[in-house]
């Protein structure tokens, strides 16, 4: 979405100064300044807290869900009811989240070092 920006200081002869643009370009892009960094605050704050959740939940899925044999080592079992299956779905979903994240970053990576920009 584009705004259009208008400026209503003029020269004398009736042009338009290149510095009045670019105050009035930044003063259009920056008007909602606070609100968008408190916005994106907010936003990082809320991941790193699903994050801290998420691996809370995954700690205490392996604490109480993992068997221990001598010889064998640990392995998780099945989960037992609807919670415990959820839990999974969150866990795993998460993880593919993360990769999904990984994989997008390192194709735009590689698609702009190879490719011209416009």
């Amino acid at each position: 979405m584009e705004s259009k920006i208008v400026v209503i200081d003029e020269n004398k002869d009736g042009s338009i100064d290149d510095m009045e643009v670019k105050k009035a370009e930044m003063t259009s892009r920056h008007r909602d300044g606070v609100w968008r960094l408190f916005g994106r605050l907010t936003d990082t704050i809320s991941v790193f807290t699903y994050q801290g959740f998420v691996f809370y939940v995954q700690l205490e899925v392996y604490r109480n869900q993992s068997i221990c044999e001598e010889g064998n080592g640990c392995k998780l079992e099945p989960p037992k009811n609807s919670m415990m299956v959820w839990l999974y779905i969150e866990i795993y979903c998460f993880y593919l989240y993360l990769a999904s994240t990984i994989f997008y970053i390192a194709y735009h990576q590689l698609v702009s070092g190879v490719c011209c920009k416009k």
